[in-house]
């Protein structure tokens, strides 16, 4: 009601009163002078008045804050020695101070500078915003605009002089550094909207770890692998890196054969790595094994997250042999006296070879100790496990005779 019954006027305006001054007697009127109480004297176009006469005249000055009263006082002077005649008339406005405050906090803290709180990357967040009516008016049209795209929502539109509330929104926390400002605006009973605005922070914490294991220098991840000779020396080797954005502590690297691994520490800063190391020896075969590492972040204000990481490498362990058997007229004859023949009777040689090993062997050659014996191979490789045969001739000669053949 108090903004209905005068002006309401925005502190820092100019206020203008005017003094409409009527000369009501029947005589003309001189040294007529407006006083304010507040404003002190007033401008007036003439100090005369005839008879019915009206003049205006003028003061003017700035707004001030809540409420406000004045009272201007005319005297005029007629003729004759006549005792000076006065009038008075009060006036008042209202100074409007509109003010807004608004308040951000993240999760609960006050977050106005980096970091904020730690909030795990797909947890919630909550942001509220405290408007406060600040100034001496109502306020309307009470929003909140978050610049991070947020949606706000508010219980109050309108807040009454000293009143307040309590907007919120939400979202799911995204990984690093975040950053948004709220800007609240509301209108005022006279002239343009207030604002006010705070900014609010969150760390979204996204620990993580990776191992690279290599066998040999080689990523092996799919086997064969590197190919190394049976009983010959293996290094694996375990690059582990913060892949992370929080320092990670409590590092430990595992290998699923029990191999024993050495590393240089156990914390690793954000984007840093290390190289661990183990050392074995070849075995036979196909050869397979993973390592892993497994490690803790401790993020401010939340609990320890644990995170791991596995990659598997491999190498296969040559073990090469080869077995040949020497047949003589399709008899096994390692022992004397072998097969009888007469003399000048044919001969003939078969060397039965066989990959008794784990990998392909090429190069194969098959000769015979004695002298004038050729042996003819159809090839010169084999797979594993496969064989071939090779063939020799010769005449038989007088008494016993042996030959020896070599793959």
């Amino acid at each position: 009601d108090v903004y209905k019954r005068q002006p309401l006027i925005r502190v820092g305006e100019t206020v203008t009163w005017t003094y409409v001054v009527t000369n009501t007697g029947n005589v003309v009127l001189s040294g007529i002078a407006v006083t304010d109480d507040l404003q002190g004297a007033a401008s007036c176009p003439s100090t005369s008045l005839a008879p019915n006469q009206s003049l205006t005249c003028i003061i003017t000055a700035t707004a001030t804050a809540d409420q406000y009263a004045n009272s201007a006082t005319v005297t005029g002077t007629p003729p004759g020695g006549l005792d000076p005649v006065t009038d008075s008339d009060p006036s008042h406005y209202y100074g409007a101070d509109p003010a807004v405050s608004l308040e951000k906090h993240t999760n609960g803290l006050d977050a106005d500078e980096p970091p904020g709180p730690s909030i795990l990357i797909g947890d919630l967040v909550s942001w509220s915003y405290m408007v406060a009516n600040l100034g001496n008016v109502p306020l309307s049209g009470v929003a909140v605009v978050d610049d991070g795209g947020v949606e706000v929502s508010c219980p109050e539109t309108e807040l009454a002089e000293g009143g307040s509330t309590v907007c919120t929104a939400s979202a799911i926390a995204e990984a690093g550094q975040y950053a948004n400002t709220a800007v609240v605006e509301a209108s005022p009973p006279v002239g343009s909207v207030v604002t006010a605005q705070d900014m609010s922070h969150y760390f979204g914490v996204l620990p993580g770890v990776t191992i690279e294991k290599r066998t040999n220098g080689e990523d092996a991840d799919v086997a064969p692998g590197p190919m190394i000779e049976y009983g010959g020396p293996v290094a694996w080797t375990y690059e582990v890196t913060n892949s992370g954005n929080v320092p990670l502590t409590s590092i430990e690297v595992t290998d699923d054969q029990g191999v024993a691994i050495d590393c240089p520490g156990t914390s690793l800063a954000v984007d840093e790595s290390m190289t661990c190391t183990a050392a074995g020896t070849a075995i036979s075969g196909q050869y397979g094994n993973v390592g892993t590492v497994t490690a803790t972040a401790n993020p401010d204000g939340l609990d320890p997250v644990g995170v791991s990481d596995t990659d598997p490498s491999h190498y296969f362990g040559s073990d090469p042999s080869l077995a040949i058997r020497k047949l003589t007229n399709g008899q096994d004859a390692d022992a004397a006296p072998g097969v009888y023949l007469s003399v000048g009777d044919a001969v003939t040689w078969t060397y039965i070879v066989t990959n008794t090993g784990n990998v392909t062997l090429t190069g194969v050659l098959v000769s015979d100790d004695q002298p004038g014996v050729v042996v003819d191979c159809p090839g010169t490789s084999l797979a594993v496990d496969g064989a071939t045969t090779c063939t020799a001739t010769g005449t038989a000669v007088a008494g016993q005779y042996a030959n020896t053949g070599m793959v």
